[in-house]
């Protein structure tokens, strides 16, 4: 998606679970610092298998108008803590994490995703099977 000036607000993309095919989830990475600071406030929802990419070890839901579940991994993409955060909270910090994927609440008990399970990211350019082997998050 392009903003006006031409710029990317979102970039698409997919992640999966190497160990268990099928569990594959559209996401969207939030590109500059407005876009990354904003996140999902004021948004009403992502929807089932949808989610979004932060870069960061820690996330809030300071003025969101629904309860999300945070998924906080490595830089591996090893899944290391998931919390559920309601409108107004703020997350725990999580020194080894690198990304957090926010997903509607209840998402991530839905698609059995727990801490140890890894998520590859792969960009929409890039996307390719899931049997054609992990590819490590990007940046």
């Amino acid at each position: 998606m392009l903003n006006k000036s031409g710029s990317k607000k979102m970039t698409p993309g997919r992640i999966y679970d190497p160990a268990r095919p099928g569990m594959v989830l559209d996401i969207i990475e939030p590109k500059g610092l407005l876009r990354k600071a904003r996140g999902l406030i004021g948004s009403k929802g992502l929807g089932p298998g949808n989610g979004m990419l932060l870069r960061g070890k820690q996330v809030h839901a300071i003025g969101m108008l629904f309860t999300i579940d945070a998924i906080y991994l490595g830089p591996d993409g090893k899944v290391l803590h998931i919390k559920t955060l309601t409108p107004g909270s703020i997350g725990p910090l999580i020194w080894p994490g690198r990304w957090i994927l926010e997903l509607d609440a209840g998402e991530a008990a839905r698609l059995g995703i727990e801490p140890g399970h890894m998520l590859i990211k792969e960009q929409l350019d890039e996307v390719q099977p899931p049997s054609a082997g992990p590819i490590a998050p990007s940046g």
